[in-house]
């Protein structure tokens, strides 16, 4: 993930967010030159300060939740209010994948964009561009082995 203030190039956030299913998840963000890393494995969430690894039971709170391509295909159905529109903008290739690129334009003005693989239908990217702000997610490495383990 990458979060970039106004037009600018270099993001202002990167973060990465590893996931298996059901309740395993490794992240870590940086902001500003500072990284926050956590874990949660089962029902116990880990924060790394500094160097040092600690429990946290409001950890869990900031790691993203894994996504299923039902998900994603579900909601582009269904805008996100009555005054919301939802277009599909053609066909697009990333990471290797062949996607269909649909764009939805909200009340507020803000644009969100969600590439989705035409085969498996995950998501593959998004991007959305809203009050001077724009978040780009790349998905990626959809079944892979990560060994993430309980940190202490």
């Amino acid at each position: 993930m990458n979060v970039y203030d106004g037009d600018a190039t270099t993001p202002s956030l990167t973060g990465t967010v590893e996931t298996i299913v059901p309740d395993t998840t490794h992240s870590v963000f940086s902001i500003s030159g500072q990284s926050i890393e956590s874990i949660r494995v089962g029902g116990k969430s880990y924060i790394k300060i500094g160097d040092t690894w600690q429990e946290s039971p409001d950890a869990a709170s900031a790691i993203a939740s894994p996504v299923s391509g039902s998900d994603i295909v579900g909601s582009l159905t269904t805008p996100t209010s009555s005054g919301d529109t939802i277009t599909k903008k053609g066909e697009e290739t990333v990471d290797g994948v062949v996607t269909d690129v649909y764009e939805e334009k909200q009340d507020d003005g803000t644009t969100v964009t969600v590439w989705i693989g035409q085969k498996d239908h995950l998501p593959r990217k998004s991007d959305v561009v809203s009050g001077g702000s724009r978040t780009e997610i790349i998905f990626s490495n959809y079944n892979d082995n990560f060994d993430i383990k309980a940190p202490v």
